[in-house]
């Protein structure tokens, strides 16, 4: 009998082996096809829609023909616009959709950019689907593009079977004049005259217009303008004008052109493509060195007129609102930021800005400490790690800060909402290691608001507790709110700041002395000092000089617009030291020869001014000091970036700081020459730029060391400073110019024509991979703009395949594994069964 079974497990294995064999070999489904997607783009970008008043009634035409003949081939239809950003419409009733097709669309987000490989993307996976029918993809544009070139894919279509042909939208009957590039000279010599190249380029109309170039220049000197005449060529192209612009005061010069056009065949704004039609360009004259400054916006009058009297002969300075720096700080010699967050700075510019040369002086207090954290504190702003001074340690340790903040009905409205703004500005202020907490308080302390928790992912939660709080009104209780704060502030294991902002009043108060004592007391014994704040010219001061006791302090605030330096200055206060002025004295040992001679050239100063406040900093290891306090703290210090110096003075020019430096001539005068010469180096380093479609790397004397192969990869930089790798070449080294072998056309450089950020290009050794230098890249004219730079695909039929009728994919039956896993299963029993018969 177990013979018999074995026999019939064999048989049936096997049996069941052939079928699973036959079913794994794949073969075509035998359904029908599914209907070819027809696939319309329309090119909705700039330069195709707002040159034609007819773009919106030629697309609705071609899109309304294309919907019948799918209709009545049993296609499915597809409608993408494409421009800068790519927009399929509804699949359902696009005669709704096709309806508000119109040259209006230039207000809308299709702008300055055509992806059309992006939007022929969109398509691809359906009309190269396996199980359709092969489709149709029709072009409804000028056929140019930007970014990637569309070439490779629409070739993959023909090869897949998918026809791919473009129409063309029509004349363009409005004229387009625009100024490809504005060229002047590297630098001039002192009375040389200027000359000024604009590249234009010219698309005509239906009718014939004029056109007149604008250009004005200006220098130290002043402003003037110059106008010429163009005359324009009648089938259109690409032209140059030079134009003499006489000579220059000595410093920075700069030149801005525009073009406009008038006649019967112009619009009444001239031009309906704005973009190209203007263009800035700066050199500078003589041997004046450029400086840049930025405070905030209340104190640019106040440091410019202290840097007309600080003694910088042959600087030639410009003070710009912190938002401003990124775009002004090319070309510059010397940078100047006066009490200004490291976070508020463009570190992305800003470090190869000292790397090739450049010098840097942070001067400030408050400012220049918020989100400039001690050394064992992560998350200061990148920045700060360039200066040669870094906060002191010591205040590192958690702390908890209450704004104990009066809850009656006086401070509803703007006095809370000024409050609120102003710890809203301290919140990147303070140290992550300080929580900061607000209470209300009215009869009785009210609930705990967390405004921003220890370290800085907790922060932002925080703020919205901030913004959602009202003020709960009602009359007030200070002391017994106060004995409540100082009650959980006795639980704590942490050190505490209580800042009490009031107006004093308080109908309920009793036994103030005795109570108030006590109140102190008990902060004391927990580690927590008290700050109190009078809200108000109205404000009862002595209730509140009771409050903080003979040895305390009650700050008035008569204009609560001040209370965001106030909250800082309180926050912070041990990060600064106070009290009576101190000495400061000039150290003489040290390393660096440039340092050196700045060190003599300030020898003849015997008496230096005193300081009475200024952060508490260290210095990096590799940095040097040349002025420090008589208790041992650096009031100045310098470290190297590359070739430029990057110099801290932690200290304000104003009374209770460091007044006695604001008029102290034969300080700033060397300082300023020193990093606006690079501490000794001349050579202004590598330069990059784009001419045409070609990069161009200019190289000073680095070039003798530089290998003879360079990689250069371009880098797109978002708002939030993100970096995107957009593309890369090698480039070889010539003498002094070197031309690179990145185009505009094969992608390489897509950056260049999508997105708003910044451009910077990274060179490394092509071989070892060493970074060489990172530069900032100016952003070109968008290449939509760009009329006769660019091919264009023709019109017409592009790949017209054989008709391929697909019926899907040779696949094996999904039974296959079942029935393989079936017969495997039965062998092994036969194998085993014979297997114990013999035994």
């Amino acid at each position: 009998m177990t013979r018999g079974l074995r026999d019939l497990f064999a048989w049936a294995g096997f049996g069941l082996l052939v079928w699973g064999a036959w079913l794994a070999f794949p073969r075509v489904p035998g359904e029908e096809p599914g209907p070819a997607l027809r696939a319309v783009l329309v090119d909705a970008s700039a330069s195709a829609a707002r040159r034609r008043p007819q773009w919106g009634a030629r697309v609705r035409e071609v899109v309304r023909a294309e919907a019948r003949a799918a209709e009545g081939a049993g296609e499915e239809l597809a409608v993408v616009l494409f421009g800068r950003e790519v927009m399929r419409l509804r699949d359902t009733d696009f005669e709704a959709d096709v309806g508000w097709l119109d040259p209006a669309l230039e207000e809308l987000s299709f702008g300055a950019a055509t992806a059309l490989d992006r939007a022929l993307r969109t398509v691809e996976a359906e009309v190269l689907d396996s199980k359709r029918r092969a489709g149709r993809v029709l072009l409804v544009g000028d056929g140019e593009w930007t970014g990637q070139d569309p070439s490779a894919r629409i070739a993959s279509f023909g090869r897949a079977g998918v026809s791919v042909e473009r129409v063309g939208l029509g004349d363009a009957p409005w004229p387009d004049l625009g100024i490809l590039e504005l060229r002047l000279p590297t630098s001039l010599a002192a009375g040389e005259r200027l000359a000024a190249v604009c590249d234009l380029a010219f698309v005509p109309g239906a009718r014939e217009v004029s056109g007149e170039l604008l250009i004005r220049c200006e220098d130290s000197g002043g402003a003037r303008s110059f106008s010429r005449p163009l005359a324009l060529p009648r089938g259109g192209g690409e032209w140059s004008v030079s134009m003499d612009l006489g000579p220059c005061a000595d410093g920075e010069v700069v030149v801005s052109a525009s073009v406009r056009l008038a006649g019967a065949g112009a619009l009444s704004a001239g031009d309906p493509v704005r973009e190209n039609d203007r263009a800035v360009s700066a050199t500078r004259a003589g041997e004046v060195r450029l400086g840049l400054a930025t405070a905030e916006p209340g104190r640019i009058a106040e440091l410019e007129a202290w840097l007309a009297r600080s003694g910088s002969p042959g600087i030639q300075w410009e003070v710009v609102d912190p938002s401003e720096v990124g775009d002004r700080l090319s070309g510059r010699d010397v940078f100047l930021s006066y009490d200004i967050s490291t976070a508020s700075l463009p570190e992305r510019w800003l470090g190869p800005f000292l790397e090739q040369g450049g010098g840097w002086l942070a001067l400030g207090g408050w400012g220049l400490l918020s989100e400039f954290w001690p050394g064992g504190a992560e998350g200061s702003a990148p920045a700060s790690e360039w200066l040669p001074l870094v906060p002191s340690e010591r205040e590192v340790p958690e702390r908890e800060v209450v704004f104990c903040v009066d809850g009656s009905g006086s401070m509803a409205g703007a006095p809370f909402d000024s409050v609120r703004d102003a710890l809203g500005e301290l919140v990147p202020a303070a140290l992550p290691t300080d929580a900061l907490k607000m209470r209300f308080f009215t009869g009785a302390l009210g609930p705990v608001i967390e405004v921003a928790g220890v370290g800085r992912r907790d922060r932002v939660q925080g703020m919205r507790e901030l913004f959602d709080a009202r003020v709960p009104g009602g009359s007030t209780d200070i002391l017994f709110s106060l004995e409540g704060l100082a009650e959980a502030r006795a639980a704590s294991e942490v050190s505490g700041l209580v800042l009490l902002l009031s107006d004093g009043r308080d109908r309920n108060a009793f036994q103030v002395q005795e109570r108030a004592a006590a109140v102190r007391s008990s902060f004391r014994e927990s580690e927590t000092r008290l700050s109190v704040i009078a809200i108000g010219s109205e404000a009862d001061l002595d209730m509140l000089t009771e409050i903080s006791g003979p040895s305390g302090e009650v700050i008035v605030v008569e204009e609560l617009t001040k209370l965001a330096d106030l909250f800082r200055r309180e926050v912070a206060r041990e990060r600064v030291r106070e009290g009576a002025p101190t000495s400061v004295a000039l150290e003489t040992d040290l390393a660096t020869e440039d340092l050196r001679a700045l060190a003599a050239a300030w020898t003849g100063r015997e008496v230096w001014p005193e300081v009475e406040q200024l952060a508490r900093m260290e210095a990096r290891g590799s940095s040097e000091v040349l002025l420090r306090t008589s208790e041992g703290l650096p009031l100045l210090a310098f470290g190297r970036v590359g070739e430029g110096w990057a110099a801290c003075f932690p200290a304000l020019l104003e009374e209770g700081w460091a007044p006695g430096f604001a008029e102290a001539k034969d300080v700033w005068a060397p300082l300023w020459t020193l990093l606006s010469r690079g501490g000794g180096v001349s050579d202004a380093g590598p330069r990059i730029n784009l001419r045409g479609e070609e990069l161009v790397l200019r190289l000073g004397a680095e070039g003798e060391s530089w290998p003879a192969v360079v990689k250069a990869e371009l880098l797109s930089l978002d708002g939030a400073g993100v970096e995107r790798s957009v593309g890369s070449s090698e480039l070889c080294l010539g003498a002094g110019v070197v031309p690179g072998v990145l185009t505009r056309r094969v992608g390489a450089l897509e950056a260049l024509d999508v997105g708003e950020g910044r451009l910077q290009v990274r060179l490394t050794d092509a071989v070892s991979g060493e970074v060489l230098s990172k530069l900032g890249l100016p952003r070109p004219l968008p290449q939509e703009f760009q009329p006769f730079s660019r091919v264009r695909l023709a019109e017409g039929a592009l790949v017209s395949p054989a008709r391929i009728v697909r019926a899907g994919l040779p696949v094996p039956d999904v039974r296959a594994p079942w029935v393989i896993g079936a017969a495997a299963a039965l062998l092994a029993g036969a194998a085993l069964l014979g297997r114990w018969r013999t035994s």
